[in-house]
C-alpha cells in the first residue's frame, strides 16, 4: 500500500494499492492547504505506467468537500479522462451517504466534464 495521504478531520485517507491498481479516498475533505493533499495525487497520476497498468480502480467517498478540494479533484479527473485516451481502463466508484444528493450530483458533474463512466453507490447513513 502507498499511503498519499493518512486521513485527519479535515483531510481524506488516499491510498493506492499497487495488487489491485485501486486508489481510493475517504473521509472529509476542507483542508487549509488544498494543494498539500491533491499535488502528490496529481503528480502520482501524471506518473502512472499505463503500459505497465492497464487499468486503474478509483475509489470516492468523501464525507464533506469543500469548493477548493473540488478544484483539485476536478484536476485530477481531467488527467484521467487523458490518460484514458492511452488505452487505459479507468474504473471510478463514487459513493456518497443516502441523503447527500448534493454529493451524488457532484460526482454526475465529475463524469459529465471527464466523460467517464461512474458506478454511484448509495450508502445507508451512520
Amino acid at each position: 500500500m502507498l499511503y498519499i495521504n493518512n486521513q485527519t478531520d479535515d483531510t481524506p485517507e488516499i491510498i493506492f494499492d499497487p495488487l489491485t491498481t485501486t486508489l481510493s479516498f475517504k473521509g472529509n475533505s476542507y483542508p487549509e492547504n488544498c494543494e498539500l493533499v491533491y499535488l502528490p495525487v496529481i503528480e502520482f497520476l501524471n506518473n502512472f505506467d499505463v503500459e505497465k497498468h492497464k487499468v486503474i480502480n478509483l475509489n470516492f467517498h468523501f464525507n464533506l468537500i469543500n469548493s477548493t478540494s473540488v478544484v483539485y479533484v476536478a484536476q485530477m479527473f481531467s488527467r484521467l479522462a487523458s490518460l484514458s485516451t492511452k488505452d487505459l481502463t479507468i474504473n471510478v466508484t463514487w459513493c456518497f451517504d443516502e441523503f447527500d444528493e448534493e454529493l451524488k450530483e457532484l460526482g454526475e458533474r465529475f463524469s459529465s466534464i471527464s466523460k467517464l463512466t461512474f458506478e454511484y453507490n448509495s450508502l445507508a447513513s451512520e
